[in-house]
């Protein structure tokens, strides 16, 4: 008789879980360096300034 495989099994669905994790790993690398570097920035005491969307001739002078 014909056996019913499971689709766990088949080869297509090996190649796309690979495919998955390396997909993932990308992902993690990026958020991993957005991260670094806002710590960076933060632990080197750089001004973080949030943007009001005014006019501003000269940075940080306050007419």
């Amino acid at each position: 008789m014909n056996e019913i495989k499971s689709p766990d099994g088949h080869e297509i669905y090996k190649r796309r879980g690979g495919r998955n994790k390396a997909v993932g790993l990308c992902l993690l690398g990026v958020v991993v360096m957005i991260f670094a570097v806002t710590i960076a920035k933060l632990s080197a005491g750089v001004d973080i300034r949030g943007y009001d969307h005014t006019f501003e001739t000269v940075p940080g002078v306050v007419e």
